[in-house]
């Protein structure tokens, strides 16, 4: 709570609840103590590092085929066979429209 102080018991450890949550003793006034639950937990020491970090960069030249991935090769896949499929129908459409006229010729 609010203006409490967290009494260190040197008899009793916290009760940790979950990973982060522990029971502990609190005094808000003079000789009135009860019990509380912490959510804060200690964070742990900082480890010192080895040294300055050093950063490496290099170019690379991409080329939209090297980016192409599963999900990007389905559409081309899919753009692709749309296409075929346009070009055969106007193809089949065109031979039976030449096909038609021919037999029209030998009717009239």
């Amino acid at each position: 709570a609010l203006g409490c102080v967290v009494v260190p018991a040197d008899e009793i450890e916290p009760i940790v609840v979950g990973g982060q949550m522990a029971q502990v003793v609190c005094e808000c006034e003079r000789g009135v103590l009860h019990s509380a639950i912490a959510v804060a937990t200690k964070r742990p020491n900082i480890i010192p590092s080895q040294g300055r970090l050093r950063i490496v960069t290099r170019e690379v030249l991409v080329v939209w085929r090297s980016k192409l991935n599963r999900y990007n090769a389905r559409g081309v896949y899919l753009f692709a066979t749309l296409v075929f499929l346009a070009i055969f129908h106007i193809a089949a459409a065109c031979r039976w429209e030449i096909v038609w006229r021919r037999k029209a010729r030998w009717v009239i």
